[in-house]
Formats: structure tokens, sequence, C-alpha cells
């Protein structure tokens, strides 16, 4: 039973591990768009715009960063987004080792 709940959990830290990856490169692609793809109605453009914009905009709110400077926030959720993964994946790994022996 206790080897089925750690697949189940190595299966779980595999699915988020990719989640934050597939973020983390929706991030560099927004990085990339902010300087050639203003104001584009591309729908691509359009749906890494409103996928990213759901996790900078409370990070920018909380930073307090204006529009007209530098967009702190991409940075600091993109090394958010990889230490947040990483730790969170080990946790979960250690927790599927200790309970599938």
């Amino acid at each position: 039973m206790l080897t089925i709940l750690s697949a189940i959990i190595t299966a779980a830290a595999n699915c988020l591990a990719a989640a934050f990856i597939v973020l983390c490169l929706l991030l560099i692609i927004r990085f990339l768009l902010n300087f050639y793809a203003e104001g584009t109605d591309n729908p691509g453009v359009v749906f890494v715009f409103r996928v990213t914009e759901t996790v900078l905009d409370p990070i920018r709110r909380k930073l307090g960063v204006e529009a007209r400077t530098v967009d702190l926030s991409l940075i600091v959720v993109f090394f958010g987004v990889i230490f947040f993964g990483t730790f969170i994946d080990k946790i979960l790994r250690k927790v599927a080792e200790f309970l599938g022996g």
C-alpha cells in the first residue's frame, strides 16, 4: 500500500516539476516578447501574456512597480518559481522515498 502511495507522490512530483518548467519557459518567452511583440494581436502572444500576467500582476502590485520602469516582477517570479519548484520537488521525492522504503 505504501509503495502505491510512494508512486503517486512521485508522479505528483513529476507533474509539478513539468508545470514549473512550463511556467519558466513562458516567463522567458514573455521576457523576449516584451521587446519584440508590443501591441501584437497574435493569439500565441496573447496567450503568453494572459497566462504570465495572472502570476506577475500580484507580485507587481506588492513590489509597487510602475509600468514605465523595469519589470522586476518577472525576475522575482522566475527565480521564485525555480526556488519553490526545486524545494517542493525535493520534499515530495523525500516523502516518496521514505514511504517506498
